[in-house]
């Protein structure tokens, strides 16, 4: 199940990803904009990592969380 969740995260994503290069390559962009959209890819891109390692998730891992609740650990489920 992990992998579907992964794959359907991945597709949002990189229609992102492809719509801010887009805009960073425009001339008419501002260079203030391309500095924004820098950093918007660059969370493009963690989040692009996350769900890779969401899609990988074969034995599940969990974590402490608040009130007494665990929740899965995506760095250390394999």
């Amino acid at each position: 199940m992990a992998g579907g969740i992964g794959h359907q995260l991945n597709q949002p994503l990189t229609v992102l990803n492809n719509l801010i290069s887009e805009l960073m390559t425009t001339p008419e962009t501002p260079e203030s904009s391309k500095n924004a959209l820098k950093k918007i890819q660059e969370q493009v891109r963690r989040l692009n990592d996350i769900a890779q390692k969401i899609q990988n998730i074969k034995h599940v891992e969990m974590m402490d969380y608040v009130a007494g609740v665990q929740i899965v650990d995506i760095d250390r489920s394999f």
